[in-house]
């Protein structure tokens, strides 16, 4: 049992050491960035940032960001693929000290005193991207990239004169993440969902099947795992259902956007993030299902270190790895008496 355990967790190290790697934007949703004093203040602009918000017909929103001369100044503006969104196609302009300036300004669109632009008119592709992180669709409308050459405050004006709709503007290109950033991953990318446009309920719907539908099957064989009573057993049965719902929630993601855009070797990124929390389920499932004649330390020690790696992993929507984190510290027995056979 050992042996085995030692060679599961040595497989699912590899996964979440290599999870990283594959990082992608920082996912934020600014409000309330519609003039320049009120402009969303971007922090270490050569880091990779995803800023995703809506903008209303007429509207401008604004960002600023302070860059050192010679610094790599990164900005592609993109919005969902959502049918409703198809008509909404927003430009952004760059302003600031010492740009070669080019295009023409909207008269809607305040200009900092002393700064020149960049005008980067959207433009519609005829496909869509496959983002094999999130995973995601999305069109790329273009971007700008120049060498700052001046220090100073540089800003975005996003701007669409005649329609509204959800975009995102991707600005610096360092990929990296603060711990806080990483542990915020699931939430934030629930909310990227809904930025796509997606019902939360529909979009939960899989990870709640696969539990529904699991715990069926375990009640259904009731006979076999009576120990579904004990705490230990019924809160890592729920973990390793939610793990393995997990997987189930990236996959149809991933099927959507596949819908949406067409198949890439991004997808094979997107499919270690559905194997992942499945073996982490399974695992979990075999831990807490065997049978036994008494709950050592072994199967607390395991399951703990399945809900620690969960966490890593982006695994279980946080309540995954709380559930398998609690059982390994509850009673391995139901306090329920048995009846006895008359």
């Amino acid at each position: 049992m050992r042996r085995k355990l030692i060679i599961f967790f040595a497989i699912l190290a590899i996964c979440a050491l290599f999870t990283p790697i594959v990082s992608a934007h920082s996912p934020v949703f600014p409000g309330n960035n519609t003039s320049l004093d009120s402009a969303y203040v971007v922090n270490d602009p050569t880091k990779s940032w995803a800023l995703y918000t809506t903008l209303q017909p007429g509207q401008v929103q604004y960002y600023r960001f302070d860059v050192t001369q010679g610094e790599s100044i990164y900005v592609q503006l993109y919005k969902n693929t959502e049918a409703s969104n198809l008509g909404f196609l927003p430009s952004f302009v760059l302003m600031g000290p010492g740009l070669t300036s080019n295009g023409t300004v909207p008269a809607n669109v305040a200009v900092p005193p002393g700064a020149s632009n960049i005008v980067m008119q959207g433009q519609q592709p005829d496909e869509a991207t496959y983002e094999g992180f999130g995973p995601g669709s999305f069109y790329d409308l273009g971007s700008v990239e120049v060498r700052a050459p001046a220090t100073g405050t540089y800003y975005v004006a996003v701007y669409d004169a005649a329609n509204g709709g959800a975009y995102g503007l991707a600005i610096g290109e360092r990929e990296t993440y603060t711990p806080t950033e990483y542990v915020l991953i699931p939430y934030s990318m629930f909310q990227v969902h809904l930025w796509e446009g997606q019902n939360p309920l529909v979009l939960l719907a899989p990870m709640v099947l696969v539990v529904v539908v699991g715990l069926g099957i375990l009640v259904m064989k009731s006979d076999k795992h009576a120990s579904l009573r004990s705490p230990f057993t019924l809160l890592g049965t729920l973990a390793g259902l939610i793990f393995i719902g997990t997987g189930a929630y990236t996959l149809v993601q991933m099927l959507l956007a596949i819908s949406r855009s067409s198949v890439e070797p991004e997808a094979l990124i997107t499919l270690i993030f559905v194997l992942v929390p499945v073996i982490l389920g399974i695992l979990a499932l075999r831990v807490v299902l065997q049978r036994r004649e008494q709950t050592g330390i072994w199967p607390r020690v395991a399951i703990a270190i399945l809900g620690l790696i969960a966490i890593f992993t982006w695994t279980g929507i946080y309540v995954g790895p709380a559930l398998a984190l609690l059982a390994s510290i509850m009673p391995a027995y139901s306090s329920m008496p048995t009846q006895k056979a008359s």
